[in-house]
């Protein structure tokens, strides 16, 4: 699919299907079998810099963050769940080749210097991603630790890497100098923990990954490799999976302030790059396009989110009889019949786990457990899991209408004049992913200007 036609093919189809579902239903969006291709369009950001144009010579650099969605060449299996099942998709569409398709169309169309990816495969990475080297990323680095871990790619001719890449805690750390005018620059690369608990953590993950890169330009300047310039002058590039989308919340104060000083932290924590710019402030849009189920399956997302609603456990006891020999127990039959519904094998899948657990070695699974363990699912935040179970166990949600949107993927920029931002239109009434979008994100992307 390297080929121009191939990639042409898919241009063309992205632009005459975004034609056709543009006054559809959301109904009609989930029926239609579309064979849209969702593409990015780099566009003038609505941003009030500040800086003087400066004098020559100017380099262009454009940075994209996209978290791809775990590959699932080898890992991964339970990507199919994240697909709308109500949209009816063969497992084809659901695959990594795909899927891999897809995304080799998408950076092909942006093209950036630099590719900061999340959620990249360790045991496959090489072949996950061998299509960019074809499209001129003939370099890149991988997180050493890790089930989803952080990536770059970039073009040698056009950024040089200085120094080492840095690892922190799910966080990546570059330094790279541009070719044509010699100036160097950093790249942040973020997948903030999941999770309304994890708000601490995320503070930790963002303030040690700033922290890495004024320890690595510091080196550098050491070694004579990087000027020592003023570092309020040294641009840096902020971005990724941030997975919070309160705009007072302590990561994003922490980069718009310079500064946090809340009840997370026992004594301030100084950005010592200074106050960043959110790229899309102007034009934000959301990165998560997903079904709105939060309210129908929880008793109360707040207090009790991983408490089933009445509607839910409802449709699980109807599971439950459907399946159960005997009313009031499971055996390990029906525990395996339905797993293999769900799961396509035996013995994968936190609801196999759960299982096992609750059953205790008794060989039975009740039905009160059985209404457990789709309270785990809940508690771990894994609704798409939940309504995709539903739904290939014969128990559907009519009540779901709308999409939940959200905005997790940010581009942060200090130091560097903001040209133009990545955007990218999904159609009316689907959700995230589907046969035209290989990942449950949108990415999101940053021109920026610098100069020695």
């Amino acid at each position: 699919f390297h080929d121009l036609g191939f990639m042409s093919s898919l241009k063309s189809a992205g632009g005459h299907c975004a034609q056709e579902t543009a006054e559809m239903s959301v109904e009609e969006c989930v029926e239609t079998k579309a064979n849209t291709v969702v593409l990015p369009v780099w566009t003038r950001a609505i941003i009030d810099n500040t800086e003087v144009n400066p004098s020559p010579p100017v380099d262009t650099i454009s940075i994209v963050s996209y978290n791809v969605l775990l590959p699932n060449s080898s890992d991964g299996w339970w990507t199919y769940k994240m697909y709308d099942p109500r949209r009816k998709l063969s497992s084809k569409v659901c695959s990594w080749q795909e899927r891999k398709q897809l995304l080799a169309s998408q950076i092909a169309e942006a093209s950036p210097d630099i590719i900061s990816l999340q959620e990249v495969a360790p045991d496959s990475f090489e072949t996950d991603f061998d299509f960019l080297k074809a499209l001129g990323y003939d370099n890149k680095a991988m997180h050493k630790k890790g089930r989803f871990r952080p990536a770059f790619f970039w073009k040698g001719d056009k950024v040089q890497l200085q120094g080492e890449v840095r690892a922190k805690d799910r966080c990546l750390v570059a330094v790279f100098k541009s070719i044509l005018v010699e100036a160097c620059f950093g790249v942040v690369n973020n997948h903030l923990q999941a999770g309304n608990a994890q708000a601490q953590r995320r503070l930790r993950q963002i303030h040690e990954g700033i922290e890495t890169l004024r320890k690595l330009r510091s080196k550098l300047i050491q070694q004579n490799i990087i000027p020592d310039d003023l570092i309020a002058s040294f641009p840096v590039v902020c971005c990724g999976d941030f997975n919070n989308d309160d705009m007072n919340s302590a990561v994003h104060r922490y980069l718009l302030d310079g500064v946090y000083t809340g009840n997370l932290s026992s004594k301030p924590k100084i950005n010592v790059f200074g106050k960043f710019e959110d790229v899309y402030k102007a034009n934000p849009f959301p990165t998560l396009y997903c079904p709105e189920l939060i309210s129908l399956l929880c008793e109360d997302p707040v207090t009790a989110p991983g408490v089933p609603s009445r509607i839910l456990k409802e449709k699980l006891s109807s599971i439950y009889k459907a399946i159960a020999a005997s009313e009031n127990e499971w055996t390990m039959n029906e525990v395996e019949s339905y797993l293999l519904k769900v799961n396509g094998k035996v013995g994968r899948g936190s609801e196999y786990r759960s299982c096992i657990e609750f059953m205790n070695g008794t060989g039975t699974l009740t039905e009160s457990d059985f209404l457990k363990v789709y309270g785990r699912e809940l508690q771990a935040g894994k609704y798409w899991g939940v309504f995709h179970d539903l739904y290939v166990l014969g128990e559907t949600l009519d009540e779901v209408s709308g999409r939940f949107e959200a905005r997790y993927d940010y581009c942060y920029v200090s130091n560097a004049k903001i040209l133009d931002i990545l955007k990218m239109k999904v159609p009316p009434g689907v959700c995230l992913p589907f046969e035209g979008h290989p990942s449950d994100h949108l990415p999101v992307g940053v021109k920026i200007s610098i100069h020695r």
